[in-house]
């Protein structure tokens, strides 16, 4: 991606951020409303105390609302995935309309709320326990490297010397062998 279109992708970010935090209290106005029409609350379900109830919350209404209704879509999405899947349906769109109405009866009874709260506990706790099993493993790399890294340090160099004097005892005794050669010859020339 070039720079100039990340800096437009980043700065189009800050301005929909901006706008959405700025507009939150006419946004909560406006969902209050739309939630409180009987046809959305039958087909996406009614939070606990109604929509309006969200309004003290940190994402404020707009932002429980659409995480409901993320949460019912992608339900919706997986059951009619697994009923088109599994089920001997000869129409396409039968998956579909089953998983519609699964979504409805499951948003109707009160489980996305449910759901969300024990996805929300599920994540702070994998997150906590990544935050001290990688505290851990740092401090056993630190122990290790304190107690053990200088020994392993110096095991290493000495197999490095060993290696270079192996090469340069090999090429030393291939100099002498040389050398050998060379007063042989001039031994043999100085005779003649």
């Amino acid at each position: 991606m070039k720079k100039e279109s990340e800096l437009g992708v980043f700065i189009l970010g800050m301005l929909l951020s901006t706008s959405l935090v700025l507009a939150q209290d006419e946004a909560n106005i406006i969902l209050e409303k739309i939630g409180e029409n009987v046809v959305i609350k039958i087909i996406f379900g009614d939070p606990a105390g109604g929509f309006g109830s969200f309004a003290g919350a940190p994402l404020g209404t707009a932002g429980v609302i659409i995480i409901h209704i993320m949460i019912w879509l992608i339900l919706f999405v997986a059951f009619s995935d697994i009923f088109g899947t599994f089920m001997p349906f000869t129409n396409k769109y039968v998956p579909w309309i089953v998983g519609f109405g699964m979504a409805v009866v499951v948003a109707n009874f009160g489980f996305i709320p449910t759901l969300i709260g024990w996805m929300a506990a599920i994540t702070a706790g994998f997150g906590a326990a990544a935050v001290f099993v990688s505290m851990g493993i740092a401090f056993v790399f630190f122990v290790l490297a304190t107690f053990f890294g200088n020994k392993l340090k110096i095991a290493i160099l000495k197999s490095k010397i060993e290696v270079a004097s192996k090469v340069g005892s090999a090429k030393t005794a291939g100099a002498i062998e040389g050398l050998g050669k060379a007063y042989g010859a001039f031994a043999k020339a100085s005779k003649e």
